[in-house]
């Protein structure tokens, strides 16, 4: 997005001011900034800084099922979101502790690279709660009528 011709086209002036703030904001969350955070660079290449115990490390075979299981889930996206995606390959993964709201459920960030070193994508992974229906809801076929 062009955020110069959005701000010049754009005639009510708070929203022209909401513009310059997302933008501002937007600049200051960009992956460039996060890397020297996050990561650190290796013989084997760059990787996620292990920050016990809000990041920590996996082992191979964990690590494995998580690539897995994002290749599973790249595969579910519309075919535009597959083809930004698949420009890029994870080269680490990592546990990560995360809010209140996800207690008991693992989470992981996973670093994806692209075309160089330089080109990275930050993806935080979620397992999924069970959905389940409650012992008191009604069957499929309530009251005579098919679900």
């Amino acid at each position: 997005m062009d955020v110069t011709r959005l701000h010049t086209t754009v005639e009510d002036r708070s929203l022209r001011k909401e513009i310059e703030r997302a933008s501002r904001r937007a600049r200051k969350r960009v992956s460039d900034r996060a890397l020297p955070r996050f990561t650190e660079e290796r013989e084997d290449g760059r990787r996620i800084i292990e920050e016990p115990p809000l990041i920590t490390r996996l082992d191979r075979d964990e690590a494995a099922e998580v690539v897995d299981g994002l290749d599973g889930y790249v595969d579910t996206l519309p075919s535009h979101w597959r083809r930004v995606l698949s420009g890029y390959t994870v080269v680490d993964v990592a546990h990560k502790v995360v809010g209140v709201g996800s207690v008991g459920l693992r989470a992981y960030v996973a670093l994806c690279e692209g075309s160089s070193p330089d080109d990275v994508v930050f993806l935080q992974l979620k397992q999924a709660r069970r959905r389940h229906r409650p012992v008191h809801a009604p069957g499929p076929h309530c009251c005579g009528v098919p679900a």
